[in-house]
């Protein structure tokens, strides 16, 4: 800003509007890459919180000795049994069974596509129970025709081996 009764000269006035200009173009330079970066990361969000980590949450299990005494069998007892589920409007699903109390510790199932959920539990060799909680609601396995009444409920049936 001019001093009072100081005319500014040309030069000084160009000097400023070019000034100006580079720091708006500076911003400008700036603010286009930071928003495509942003875009990224929400496009990076949005697929990653489509696919829950279920497979690597510590999640406790207590397995139960058909006999009655609690205990873990041995490692080489120890089967990897995949349950899948396909639902495509749920937005939550879990698995219960008698081998973790019947939901005492649901197990978090990963949405694998739009529909389809999955999960690996290892389960000892045995006859298990089970059910699918699809959004706060029990189901039992719809691929699976085997049901037992177990514990006062019906629940789907598996024997690993």
């Amino acid at each position: 800003m001019p001093l009072p009764g100081h005319a500014p000269r040309p030069g000084e006035i160009r000097r400023k509007i070019l000034g100006v200009l580079g720091v708006a173009a500076a911003l400008a330079i700036i603010a286009i890459p930071s928003s495509d970066i942003l875009r990224a990361l929400r496009a990076s969000r949005r697929l990653i919180s489509g696919f829950e980590p279920a497979t690597l949450r510590s999640v406790r299990v207590r397995f139960v000795d058909p006999s009655g005494s609690a205990g873990v069998p041995a490692k080489s007892r120890l089967r990897f049994v995949n349950f899948a589920l396909k639902s495509p409007e749920a937005s939550k699903v879990s698995l219960i069974g008698e081998f973790n109390g019947w939901g005492s510790a649901e197990l978090p199932l990963a949405r694998q596509s739009r529909s389809r959920w999955e999960i690996t539990v290892p389960l000892p060799q045995g006859r298990h129970y089970y059910l699918f909680v699809v959004d706060g609601k029990p189901e039992t396995d719809p691929r699976n025709p085997d049901t037992a009444s177990y514990a006062g409920r019906i629940a789907s049936v598996i024997d690993v081996r």
